[in-house]
């Protein structure tokens, strides 16, 4: 759905660099899509044109402000409408798992929401999700279209409504297209042991990557890097797998009847690991009262001399809200089961255990796990990838040495 909004009026030089930056919108570029009165009308409009086909419809709002004014202006044309955010202006008291209950029980119509149920929520029954925000995130996009788009089997419905909202951009067009990531989606929904996302825990004795961990990690960023360092240095593959992190941080909480539970997921890099933990402890070392009124900003000095890739200032956010909310404070595990796909250590295994040709392309076969097909798209890609690491090891005075991610 067209909205022929003109979002890229009002465009400031401070909108300009944050999303050269961080590749995303200021909150003060969100606020005013937010408020354009056009678009909000023409949103409330079409789902009043097929509220009957539509049935129960899941929105997701740019920020608060946005939230407030669809939920209010479809109460006021008659629908049975509520919003679920982190806070509420107007200061109401309404429990994020009471909505959410209320939508399964059909005691409302359209539950609009603020990245409130992108994932580890259950919501089925949902039949249309409407896509009222701009994001440049693919995990973001999956999380909000898998809402919607579950399949009977894992408990969604036979047919399901992707409704997405786009603006007229002139100049800014790199936001992701939730039809592009559709198919793919529908062969996870119809798989009947699809089930809700599990704990991530690491005890130690895990052999195997989780599956759980590879759907929750933020491959937009893992794939994009990855295609990005193909793109850039061609002739060799292997260093794509540079894009795959090192390690995270699980920032979460359980929730409460005034707080909605969340679980993020913050990858780090070998080189982030001294900066992440001297900016933690300076931010838990701090008392609960100051920590509230940190800002990204105050965390800069341990991430000046980071080097590429630094911890996106969306990483960074999510760490300071979470110390604000009286989190505890994450502690780093490492990527295990990264060196499993790592072309650079199979090709380490291929010479030392000085393998067969045959011997070798098993070992590449097996090794192509879920990780390794999140960065290299095909088997061959891989087994390049491979061959590459090998011959660098074999020929190191002709290795071309390239700067790492």
């Amino acid at each position: 759905m067209h909205t022929e909004a003109e979002v890229e009026e009002g465009l400031t030089d401070a909108d300009v660099q944050h999303l050269s930056r961080f590749q995303d919108l200021s909150q003060e570029w969100l606020d005013r899509i937010a408020h354009l009165a056009g678009r909000n009308q023409l949103i409330v409009d079409h789902y009043l044109s097929n509220r009957e086909k539509y049935g129960p419809t899941l929105v997701f709002a740019i920020n608060v402000a946005h939230a407030a004014l669809l939920k209010a202006e479809l109460v006021e044309r008659g629908v049975r409408a509520e919003y679920v955010a982190s806070y509420r202006p107007d200061d109401t008291q309404v429990a994020p798992s009471e909505a959410i209950q209320a939508l399964r029980d059909g005691e409302l119509d359209v539950l609009v929401n603020v990245e409130m149920v992108t994932e580890g929520v259950d919501v089925p029954g949902i039949r249309t999700v409407f896509l009222a925000r701009p994001t440049s995130s693919e995990i973001l996009m999956r999380q909000m279209i898998g809402r919607a788009l579950r399949g009977p089997a894992a408990g969604g419905t036979e047919h399901a409504y992707l409704v997405s909202f786009e603006d007229h951009w002139k100049h800014y067009t790199e936001w992701e297209s939730p039809f592009d990531l559709v198919p793919d989606i529908l062969i996870e929904a119809e798989r009947p042991e699809a089930k809700p996302e599990e704990p991530l825990v690491d005890d130690g004795t895990a052999d195997e990557l989780p599956a759980a961990l590879v759907d929750a990690m933020p491959w937009d960023m893992v794939v994009g890097a990855a295609r990005e360092l193909r793109r850039l240095r061609g002739e060799a593959p292997l260093l794509a797998f540079e894009a795959v992190p090192h390690g995270w941080y699980v920032i979460e909480d359980e929730g409460d009847d005034e707080r909605a539970p969340y679980r993020h997921i913050v990858p780090f890099y070998a080189h982030q690991v001294t900066s992440w933990e001297a900016a933690l402890d300076h931010v838990w070392g701090a008392p609960l009262e100051v920590a509230k009124s940190l800002t990204t900003a105050d965390l800069d000095e341990f991430f000046f001399d980071c080097d590429d890739p630094r911890p996106s200032i969306r990483d960074v956010e999510l760490v300071v809200e979470h110390r604000a909310r009286g989190g505890e404070r994450p502690e780093p595990t490492a990527f295990r089961d990264r060196d499993q796909s790592d072309p650079q250590m199979l090709a380490k295994r291929i010479l030392e255990g000085d393998l067969r040709r045959t011997e070798e392309i098993e070992l590449v076969a097996s090794s192509y796990d879920r990780l390794a097909r999140a960065i290299y798209p095909t088997q061959q890609l891989f087994a390049e990838a491979v061959d590459a690491a090998v011959r660098s090891l074999r020929y190191p005075q002709d290795r071309i040495v390239m700067p790492k991610a």
